[in-house]
């Protein structure tokens, strides 16, 4: 599993709680004590989280320090500098942190992303476990396979599954005890104790080869890439919400009460952009046809379609860098959007144009367009709704600023003045 599979894991987990009940908790501090009942999902933001009561469903936290020690029903998902987890998550647990102890039980799967990564000995996962650190040991139970990819791996727990160990340095000491089969790459041969370590199933040793070495070394582009349209689409979004903040809220407004006008919206926008790219092309050829009978019998013909070219270059190449400006900004427009859905129900004060917002969007909209096949068709999706929203935003502000223009300017009213009366005689 790579790290951008293992990142949309995580962040499509924080989705559903959306659609579900769930409450918000935040502050510098967040302490649910073991007298605590919570039976919805649980969204914790602060800089210290300890879990010790109960929670009906997921499990959502990110936070300096977070500790689990409480009964969680759902799946646990953290982003933590330091996570300590001694309690029970009966579904599957998914870390990403500095720094992490797995001492209590799981009743599915581990997915762990941490420098370092400490399953003790009192830990029990019922199914998978995935690690991915730079120093990891197992001392506790894995219920089925365990894939550990670290430069430094201590193995001395039991494997119910089989076994695959990537690292430098690979040690397995008694009481290692492996159900299955023991498959490790490394470029040294794993200390293995003769004495205190079973093996059932078979042992294979692979060197990673030349071609291996160079996939590898691809990855790091494969990561900076990616990345980099993120943060030039996050600081794009930023000058675009500075220059046209109206603009933006109008059509954050559209996506969010007229997704479906919004998307045929785009689509009606994709097709005059391909249009207008399909007449720049023949224009720019007419501009070279009609040079080329500018001169002798067809001039009279080559000077119209000399003349047309010309008119139409520029006009065809304005639509066309603006469209492809505003499919861009659609893309952004539909982060924010995506952005604003994760934080509305936590911080009802938090504006939906925020920069936090903005970031967070682009980041699972990063995620999920690298799926295969279907990230293509989410960001087409993304794309083509936000840009359509951004046309009905774009003419909804000027439909309002025409009707305040064309509004005439009335004299202020001044009451009327009061009726004298004649006293009686």
């Amino acid at each position: 599993m790579t790290l951008r599979a293992a990142a949309l894991l995580f962040f499509l987990s924080l989705i559903p709680g959306i659609l579900t009940a769930t409450t918000f908790e935040k502050g510098d501090r967040i302490h649910i004590t073991n007298i605590h009942n919570i039976d919805d999902d649980l969204y914790g933001f602060a800089q210290n989280v300890t879990i010790d009561g109960y929670v009906g469903g997921d499990l959502v936290c990110g936070g300096f320090e977070v500790s689990t020690s409480g009964e969680i029903d759902g799946s646990v998902n953290v982003f933590a500098n330091i996570y300590r987890h001694a309690g029970e998550a009966k579904q599957s647990l998914r870390l990403f942190s500095e720094s992490g102890w797995i001492n209590g039980y799981i009743g599915r799967s581990l997915l762990a992303f941490a420098s370092e990564i400490h399953i003790e000995q009192g830990a029990e996962i019922g199914e998978d476990a995935d690690l991915f650190g730079s120093s990891v040991t197992v001392d506790g139970q894995i219920g089925r396979n365990l894939t550990v990819h670290g430069s430094r791996i201590y193995l001395s727990g039991v494997v119910n599954g089989d076994v695959h160990l990537y690292g430098e340095k690979i040690i397995i000491s008694a009481p290692a005890t492996i159900h299955g089969n023991l498959t490790y790459e490394s470029t040294k041969e794993a200390k293995i104790d003769q004495v205190g370590v079973e093996i059932l199933g078979e042992t294979k040793w692979v060197t990673p080869d030349d071609e291996d070495a160079e996939s590898d070394s691809d990855q790091g582009p494969a990561i900076i890439v990616p990345l980099s349209q993120m943060l030039a689409a996050f600081l794009f979004g930023i000058i675009m919400l500075y220059m046209f903040k109206r603009y933006a809220l109008v059509s954050y407004k559209r996506i969010k009460t007229d997704f479906a006008k919004s998307f045929a919206v785009g689509i009606l926008t994709i097709f005059v952009m391909a249009f207008s790219i399909i007449i720049l092309s023949l224009s720019l050829m007419g501009i070279i046809l009609g040079l080329i009978l500018s001169s002798g019998s067809a001039a009279f013909f080559g000077s119209i379609i000399l003349i047309v070219s010309i008119v139409l270059t520029p006009i065809t190449s304005f639509l066309s860098i603006s469209g492809g400006i505003l499919l861009y900004s659609g893309g952004i427009m539909m982060a924010i959007f995506v952005g604003s859905l994760l934080f509305s129900r936590g911080s009802s004060g938090r504006p939906p144009l925020a920069k936090l917002n903005l970031l967070v969007g682009l980041l699972i909209m990063t995620l999920l367009c690298a799926i295969p096949y279907l990230g293509t068709l989410i960001f087409l999706v993304a794309m083509l709704t936000g840009a359509g929203a951004i046309v009905l935003g774009v003419r909804s502000c000027r439909a309002d600023s025409l009707s305040q223009m064309a509004a005439p300017d009335l004299p202020p009213t001044s009451p009327p003045p009061p009726i004298e009366t004649q006293p009686e005689n």
